[in-house]
């Protein structure tokens, strides 16, 4: 006999969990933002391609980024801007799952495509992150568990 434990993060257990579906890169960036500061939240990205201009600043508690596979979703940030990051994490309960993540910033000194800085409790799983110019992911500071699965990292 055997058996399969799947654990649900807390963020996509919730009954009551808003699920948002932006539908350009602008409004995910709005929906990001304008986030409960209570936290709680699903941004649930179709497949495609998301070009974004400006770093997703994550500081919402267990709010959830779902792509749609990694092969499906791609979110890419692509500036002349030195050290921006695509996606910047200062949260508790983040969780990012099923996305490709493509980042480039001129400059290979603390240039990161996914930055965690202070965050804690953090679950990267189902990702591809690359940095054309700098480093895939940094952890910096914060408590906690970051839990990274299933991911490719460059």
């Amino acid at each position: 006999m055997s058996f399969v434990v799947v654990v649900i993060p807390p963020a996509l257990a919730a009954s009551s969990v808003p699920v948002l579906r932006p539908s350009d890169p602008a409004e995910l960036v709005h929906m990001i933002n304008a986030a409960s500061p209570e936290g709680g939240a699903v941004i649930d990205l179709g497949a495609g391609e998301w070009r974004i201009e400006e770093t997703l600043q994550i500081r919402t508690p267990n709010l959830t980024l779902r792509g749609a596979g990694r092969e499906a979703t791609t979110l890419v940030l692509n500036t002349d801007e030195h050290y921006v990051p695509a996606i910047a994490i200062a949260s508790t309960g983040t969780c990012i799952d099923g996305i490709r993540i493509r980042h480039r910033s001129p400059s290979v000194a603390n240039n990161f495509a996914v930055y965690l800085r202070n965050a804690s409790d953090v679950t990267l799983s189902g990702l591809s992150i690359s940095s054309e110019t700098g480093t895939g992911l940094a952890i910096e500071g914060g408590h906690g568990t970051i839990t990274v699965s299933d991911c490719d990292i460059h």
